[in-house]
């Protein structure tokens, strides 16, 4: 392979043709997606010779977590690199509500919601987000 591919962009089934014997797809997908590995020398019940392969020919981890930034009203800012350089973010923000009980007391009530910057240069233009800022 000449440049290299992210693992996590095949299905099962496309990695059971391009990997021999094909038996082993099933073995990488259970390693990344139910064991969560962070690297293919984790993968043990693989051949080291495969393990290496893998890692020349595929990249497993394609964000990197550059920054997080914790804010005082409980939102979280993540700065990501990408495997080609490039950043993207994701901000968790800590949504309150005022809810009550039916006897008229305040019930306390949290939720989160995610905004992910999924393109390098977002045109959404949010003023808390660096990603908005390389322009689009």
């Amino acid at each position: 392979m000449s440049e290299k591919r992210i693992i996590q962009d095949f299905t099962r089934e496309d990695l059971a043709g391009l990997i021999k014997p094909a038996f082993r797809a099933k073995q990488i997908y259970s390693w990344i997606y139910h064991k969560y590995i962070s690297s293919f020398e984790e993968m043990k019940n693989l051949p080291k010779e495969m393990r290496a392969t893998l890692g020349n020919d595929y990249i497993l981890n394609p964000l990197k977590i550059v920054m997080v930034q914790n804010s005082q009203d409980g939102s979280r800012k993540y700065l990501f690199e990408l495997h080609d350089g490039h950043t993207v973010e994701a901000v968790l923000l800590l949504m309150k509500e005022k809810e009550y009980h039916e006897d008229g007391s305040l019930k306390h009530h949290e939720r989160y919601t995610i905004c992910i910057s999924s393109q390098v240069g977002c045109k959404v233009g949010c003023a808390f987000c660096l990603t908005a800022k390389g322009g689009f």
